[in-house]
């Protein structure tokens, strides 16, 4: 008997944004663990324990928006990515105000976690209706 319901054989279809979310916040977490090992990535990376809250957050955060609706994936992506942007390219922004080391893997990997966060968002950006309304009014406004 054939429920609603049921689940069916397809595979699961996850987003751009769902993957970003779950992939970040594992990426974090193992971050937030690392800085309290004594290993040699402190050497390359910021490890601090003000870092390693924001981490934590980031970590979280990530993971919970990985099992939330897509639009809350969207925003923990576009709000994060665009923090870890600033972080990367500038070696400056965390919500403490002290000064982050300038370790160049560390910027490497805030930048590229930061533009790979807005890769779901504009691949589903509506790009056809916007360069429709472009060409539209381009048009008008020759006539």
């Amino acid at each position: 008997m054939n429920h609603p319901s049921a689940q069916t054989d397809e595979p699961l279809q996850r987003g751009p944004e769902q993957i970003y979310s779950r992939t970040t916040g594992w990426i974090f977490l193992l971050l937030f663990l690392a800085s309290f090992l004594p290993l040699g990535l402190k050497t390359y990376l910021t490890l601090t324990g003000e870092m390693a809250i924001i981490h934590l957050i980031l970590g979280l955060g990530g993971l919970i928006a990985a099992h939330s609706v897509k639009r809350t994936q969207t925003i923990y992506g576009v709000g994060a990515g665009a923090w870890l942007i600033v972080i990367g390219v500038t070696g400056k922004g965390n919500p403490f105000g002290l000064p982050i080391a300038s370790l160049p893997l560390d910027h490497a990997l805030h930048t590229v976690l930061g533009i790979w966060a807005f890769y779901g968002p504009l691949l589903h950006f509506p790009w056809k209706r916007v360069l429709k309304r472009s060409h539209d009014a381009k048009t008008n406004s020759q006539e």
